[in-house]
């Protein structure tokens, strides 16, 4: 038992007895699994803190064989809800030094009645603001206004339009942004020059080999210092932490004789484990690249290739947790969840943003210690942003082509 669920135990603010759901829970197992679905090619990182977040406010409306699919999917046990406030809770007091900015809210549109026990867990369990407005343009200006302010600008819109049945919008923003402890020298250190990017660090030449595309010339930072470290015939891998103490990058760098495709082929919630319980102090010299880019994703097919389609099956979601209608037209179903994300690493540190929406519309319609290491990212690499203290996964990514 972890501390966040040892905690979260002994709380009083769980569910009944009769909503429990099957599954134990392990965000980290979500995680890895939603990042085997998304992952290909290309460039990605998703949040799945976030999109946890904004589906767990819909879970805690959902019921019946809805609930248990989501539980299994989300992969929520029976105190989730009390987890997730103490996990929110505890990632609240790692924003110091480096800023970690978690935020929730419930956009209901006016004239639809909500249970209030549904709006008290929002507010309560997931410190959610509540807005109840007219759903027209100057809702959705709004409602991506908060997107906005809750990202620092990094996504500035999350939904285009608001559709006539929509009811409710369930929304998360997490924001990061930190400086390393070990900087990367921005010009070459010392008096050495050329591949060893100086006896500090600083501009590394190499060539970066993608997967499926031609080798290209790059620059890549580099810094010589003591990380955490860890290596395998399958991998390297070394976590480069943030200003504050709580908050870390994991990079993970596939071997020649293996590939990315293959490290994710085997990565779920035990061997990610495994991994981190492997790092351990030893001095180096990271290189990695400079990279920025953004992503959007619709994620109802993914979550629904994870084997959670009730929630958006427009005859048979049941969400009669969240409201009862009179009118079987009115009950709710999930209509659409969007997810956008902005990251970008250079010299000095990390920021990046994310925002989900989950919209809900009604059915209407030796003696010798270890020699220094090499960690070159020259190739694609993966890596996740999480919290050294609760292991929750922020972030998770590849950089496929960092150009």
């Amino acid at each position: 038992m972890n501390k966040i669920t040892a905690l979260a135990a002994a709380l009083s603010l769980v569910l009944p007895a009769s909503a429990q759901a099957p599954a134990s829970s392990d965000p980290t197992a979500f995680a890895l699994a939603l990042h085997r679905r998304l992952a290909g090619g290309d460039n990605i990182m998703t949040s799945p803190y976030s999109l946890r977040q904004a589906l767990g406010m819909a879970y805690a409306g959902s019921a019946g064989g809805t609930r248990e699919e989501m539980a299994r999917v989300l992969s929520a046990g029976p105190a989730f809800v009390t987890e997730e406030t103490v996990t929110r809770k505890s990632l609240a007091a790692a924003n110091g030094e480096a800023t970690l900015k978690v935020a929730n809210a419930l956009f209901l549109k006016k004239g639809y009645e909500f249970l209030p026990s549904f709006l008290k867990t929002a507010r309560e369990a997931f410190a959610a603001e509540v807005f109840v407005r007219e759903f027209g343009a100057a809702a959705l200006k709004e409602l991506n206004a908060w997107v906005g302010a809750n990202t620092n600008d990094k996504i500035p819109m999350i939904l285009d339009k608001l559709e006539k049945g929509d009811r409710a919008v369930l929304l998360n923003a997490v924001y990061f942004k930190g400086k390393w402890v070990h900087a990367f020298p921005k010009t070459e250190s010392g008096a050495a020059k050329g591949r060893s990017g100086g006896p500090r660090g600083g501009p590394l030449p190499e060539t970066f080999h993608p997967a499926k595309k031609a080798a290209f010339p790059i620059k890549l930072m580099s810094v010589h210092e003591t990380f955490d470290y860890a290596e395998s015939e399958g991998h390297q891998a070394v976590r480069l932490p943030y200003k504050g103490g709580r908050l870390a990058m994991i990079a993970v760098l596939p071997a020649e004789s293996s590939s990315l495709t293959a490290f994710r082929e085997t990565l779920d919630s035990g061997t990610w484990r495994s991994l981190r319980s492997t790092l351990a102090p030893r001095k180096g010299m990271v290189a990695i690249p400079r990279f920025k880019f953004e992503n959007s994703y619709g994620m109802v097919a993914p979550l629904k290739a994870m084997g959670m389609k009730l929630p958006f099956d427009q005859a048979r979601a049941d969400f009669s947790n969240m409201s009862r209608p009179s009118t079987m037209e009115e009950e709710l179903y999930i209509t659409r969840v969007v997810q956008k994300t902005f990251v970008a690493v250079d010299e000095e540190g990390t920021e990046a943003a994310a925002a989900t929406a989950a919209v809900m519309g009604v059915r209407g319609s030796s003696m010798r210690g270890p020699q220094p290491f090499r960690f070159v990212a020259n190739r694609p690499f993966f890596f996740v942003i999480e919290d050294t203290l609760t292991e929750t996964i922020l972030f998770i990514g590849e950089v496929q082509d960092p150009r």
